[in-house]
């Protein structure tokens, strides 16, 4: 048996599914000790010669490619894997880190970067350009696409495990918060689109869309209106934007109407409350006027609220926000809360919970 089958039958009697895969990770990290080992035990010449008879009989550019970006790893894994394990990763986290790094063609230059990992600067204001070795694009590819990591759930987002591995003094949370830079717990909101769900407290029930315009329906059925005046408001509330812009707009229409403006406010406001389990520490009434009802005013108060709120459930030592191109902001502390409405913008809600924009 030649060394190339040697090579195919070893490697295929150790994965689980007895057909190894080049772009399986766990499949391509078997084959890395594969040949590390033959090449203790084979004479240097002759494995050469089988590689190269091996990239003779290939003639797909694209399998040639894929070999070419996978020699250049070849070599770096030991001081990789030791590195990426005192970051607080799993191993299939770092199988996973270790094949983007690969489809990049970058392992080399990350394995210098972990001889001497950048230090963190949380004055700095974007972190692509903190880290040496790296082109912005490829930066971005990486953060966008360790978003998709095994576990990248809601507690495991891409801006925590980019973060840890860039920088030597940071690492992913145990504890409270959701990293540590230089030890402080630092609850992190990362984003890979537009915007991104600002820190809500437990009360805070997420995804909750559909519940909330039945109930703005509901409180109009109530109402003494005609039955056509009532399917004409219910309709306009499924065409309107958000739930703040439909409550401006059921307020509106039912004043409008002839009713009475402070029972529709008064009323108005116990479902707003009610979404929030009655727990939340905002008055929505002071939020409408004799004909409309302020949305993006309040709009930023909820969102203030609920920092505060989810600040108090937590203490974590800081709050950092960040979006896609690698720009963030740091606050000490609960800072974060009277920032928001100045430099930290919440956009409109989704569900209970307003978004925030770098």
């Amino acid at each position: 048996m030649n060394i190339t089958d040697k090579l195919y039958t070893e490697w295929a009697w150790r994965t689980d599914s007895g057909v190894p895969d080049i772009n399986n990770p766990e499949d391509k990290v078997i084959l890395d000790k594969l040949i590390l080992e033959l090449t203790e035990e084979s004479n240097i010449d002759d494995i050469k010669k089988n590689l190269l008879s091996i990239i003779n009989n290939i003639q797909d550019p694209s399998e040639l490619t894929k070999i070419s970006k996978y020699a250049s790893n070849l070599g770096f894994s030991k001081g990789i894997d030791n590195y990426l394990e005192s970051k607080n990763l799993t191993p299939k986290d770092i199988i996973f880190f270790k094949t983007l790094l690969g489809d990049l063609g970058k392992t080399g230059e990350f394995a210098k970067l972990a001889q001497n990992p950048p230090t963190f600067n949380v004055q700095g204001g974007n972190y692509y350009e903190q880290i040496p070795g790296f082109e912005t694009n490829e930066l971005k590819s990486l953060y966008s696409d360790m978003k998709d990591s095994i576990k990248g759930t809601v507690s495991m987002g891409p801006g925590e495990s980019f973060l840890s591995v860039f920088f030597k003094n940071i690492a992913v949370a145990r504890g409270k918060g959701d990293i540590v830079i230089d030890g402080k717990a630092v609850e992190l909101k990362s984003r890979t689109g537009d915007t991104g769900a600002l820190a809500a407290a437990s009360y805070v029930v997420r995804g909750k869309a559909e519940g909330l315009k039945s109930d703005l329906a509901k409180l109009v059925e109530k109402t003494k209106l005609e039955a056509e005046d009532k399917e004409l408001i219910k309709n306009g509330i499924l065409s309107r934007g958000s739930w703040p812009v439909k409550i401006d707009y059921v307020y509106k229409s039912l004043i409008a109407k002839g009713l009475e403006s402070r029972n529709v406010i008064n009323e108005l406001s116990k479902v707003v409350s009610s979404w929030y389990k009655n727990k939340l520490q905002l008055d929505s009434s002071k939020f409408f006027t004799t004909d409309e009802f302020k949305h993006s005013e309040f709009v930023v108060e909820l969102a203030k609220q609920l920092a505060r709120d989810y600040y108090k459930e937590h203490e974590f030592d800081a709050f950092m926000i960040s979006d896609p191109n690698g720009n963030f902001k740091f606050y000490e502390g609960s800072n974060f809360v009277n920032a928001i409405g100045r430099d930290i913008t919440p956009a409109y809600p989704s569900d209970l919970v307003p978004r925030i924009r770098v």
